[in-house]
């Protein structure tokens, strides 16, 4: 199996967590990762077995997760994520916390709006 945290994509999602709502996190990544083309979760230290447990289905399924064994920050956790997505050829990463939803649409809204900036098409 190859590494998920290399794959090549283009749109790439940064979830930062640190002891998440574990309620929350399945609908959070869910409202990401079918808008862009990969989702690299950083965590920052949390401690337990019901992060660890989801975090092995979410590699198991062929997605990137990064397990920092403390907390670093956020500046690292972001830093941590943005060097993978540039890694994989990322052009435009976005940037999320562990309780940000997206609504459906958001992403290719904000590529179209950052296309018709540039002048591209």
């Amino acid at each position: 199996m190859s590494n998920p945290c290399s794959a090549r994509a283009s749109v790439v999602a940064v979830v930062v967590t640190y002891h998440p709502d574990m309620a929350l996190l399945p609908q959070v990544l869910a409202s990401v990762q079918d808008q862009v083309d990969a989702v690299v979760v950083v965590d920052n230290g949390t401690t337990g077995s019901a992060l660890a447990a989801w975090m092995g289905r979410w590699q198991a399924a062929g997605r990137c997760w990064i397990a920092n064994p403390d907390n670093r920050g956020i500046a690292s956790a972001i830093n941590q994520g943005i060097a993978v997505a540039a890694a994989q050829g990322g052009s435009h990463v976005l940037i999320m916390d562990q309780d940000s939803t997206l609504q459906p649409g958001m992403v290719a809204s904000l590529l179209a709006a950052s296309h018709a900036e540039s002048g591209n098409q």
